[in-house]
């Protein structure tokens, strides 16, 4: 498994990435999976209320959000849904986030992100992600947790002082489907805390996101983000 980011300050000058696919997911803060059967053939499976004919296959442009570091790659989708998965070794995935829980998975021949928010996290997206890998005879899996507002800057409730933790729950749908089988890379960056680095909607950042990518074959980069890459 490959991963990059970018955050606030740091982000590679190019990615060369030819004959790559790229998938980004416009959030819907719901348990929605899409799935890319085909990339060759614009073959798209979703999993929960929104349709395919929702997915955009659009061509890539330096002005899409999530392609920009990249100076050469095939095509690029944005589709509705909270987490993606694929077997095309030619596609990265991607997900945005300012506060948000990002997830790159990596199981068997998948490769999958998550944008795991409190209401995703609630309505058990990342059980319902650990699920559809057992299904399709993965019996073990890698994840790797991003940057995230930390339990104690995550308050929900200024009355009562309730807080929520956005990573373990998690890692505990994951580790109920895979046991001692799950390896887990956690990121102890807050996204509030460290808000000079990183991108937070509770610091004021309405629109700016952090990015962060994943492919089961490797980058070929200028640079490596916080040593964010694993193999």
């Amino acid at each position: 498994m490959n991963i990059q980011y970018t955050n606030r300050h740091d982000a590679v000058g190019e990615w060369d990435c030819p004959q790559h696919h790229l998938v980004a997911m416009r959030q819907t803060h719901s348990n929605d999976i899409a799935e890319l059967i085909c990339a060759d053939r614009d073959a798209w499976v979703v999993y929960g209320p929104h349709t395919a004919t929702r997915i955009a296959a659009t061509a890539s442009d330096s002005s899409h959000n999530n392609a920009a570091p990249f100076t050469a790659i095939g095509r690029v989708w944005e589709v509705d849904a909270d987490a993606v998965i694929t077997q095309s070794a030619r596609t990265i995935v991607s997900v945005r986030t300012a506060d948000c829980l990002p997830i790159i998975v990596a199981s068997g021949p998948y490769i999958g992100a998550i944008h795991a928010g409190r209401q995703g996290t609630l309505s058990g997206i990342s059980e319902r992600f650990a699920q559809a890998l057992r299904v399709r005879g993965c019996d073990s899996a890698t994840l790797w947790c991003g940057p995230h507002i930390c339990e104690m800057c995550y308050e929900i409730d200024a009355d009562t002082h309730t807080h929520f933790d956005l990573l373990e729950p998690n890692i505990a749908a994951f580790r109920q489907v895979f046991g001692p089988s799950l390896t887990v890379t956690r990121s102890m960056w807050c996204t509030r805390c460290h808000a000079d680095r990183y991108f937070s909607y509770r610091a004021g950042d309405a629109e700016a996101r952090n990015v962060f990518y994943g492919s089961l074959s490797p980058f070929n980069t200028v640079a490596v983000i916080d040593g964010a890459i694993m193999k």
